[in-house]
């Protein structure tokens, strides 16, 4: 009987002529594979706080406080078509506070040289929510003059928030008066920013929102962000 051999070189020459098709024959399938997870984000907008005070020898004396601030963390996903096209889930936290106190004096027969305190309120507000976002991001390509790591972007998000808020009225001479509610509402954002890549992994990035989740109010956000 005749003995048929095939030589080593032409075992390996297939394998790789196999491996090769099946690997051209795969490659589209990765491309319309389920999303993966690519980036983690922490942003903060810095506790903000806007005064007014006002005295005068007879008054009224007038005093307020307004303080707001929000923190936030995200997590995105590479779009299925275009990766300068994420998702992101967005959970944060805002508070605001709100404080005024006003009085108003009265004098005496002119022997008494000093006002004497008529009427005072203070009204003290503190609120809360909590809220949910799902948000879509485009990340141009485009590169800004001077900077050419910096890249803009866009982006906006709607959701759900949930919260609380308790005023307290003191009048003078009179038990504070407390009311509670709570917040139940729609939550949105619409705004810009620019990316700064540090690293192959962080990247640093500043934009400004306007949302309705820190009390329908224009917020300046910085954060980081890890690719993973």
């Amino acid at each position: 009987m005749k003995k048929i051999t095939i030589p080593i070189a032409n075992n390996i020459r297939n394998s790789m002529i196999l491996a090769i098709l099946m690997a051209e024959l795969l490659m589209p399938l990765k491309s319309y594979a389920a999303p993966s997870l690519s980036y983690l984000g922490l942003h903060v907008f810095p506790a903000w706080t806007e005064s007014h005070k006002s005295t005068s020898w007879l008054g009224p004396d007038d005093e307020k406080n307004t303080s707001y601030g929000l923190f936030n963390g995200t997590i995105g996903i590479n779009g299925i078509f275009n990766k300068n096209f994420p998702v992101e889930v967005e959970i944060g936290r805002s508070t605001y506070t709100y404080y005024t106190n006003h009085k108003t004096y009265t004098t005496l027969p002119p022997r008494y040289l000093s006002p004497v305190l008529a009427s005072s309120t203070t009204v003290q507000t503190n609120s809360s929510v909590t809220y949910l976002l799902l948000n879509s991001k485009y990340n141009f390509k485009i590169k800004l003059p001077f900077v050419a790591a910096l890249s803009p972007y866009i982006t906006a998000g709607i959701g759900y928030q949930n919260g609380s808020t308790k005023s307290t009225v003191t009048l003078l001479s009179i038990p504070p008066i407390t009311a509670k509610a709570s917040i139940s509402d729609i939550a949105y954002q619409i705004g810009t920013g620019l990316n700064l890549p540090i690293t192959d992994v962080w990247t640093i990035d500043g934009r400004v929102r306007y949302t309705n989740t820190c009390f329908d109010k224009q917020t300046v956000e910085f954060g980081i962000t890890a690719a993973l």
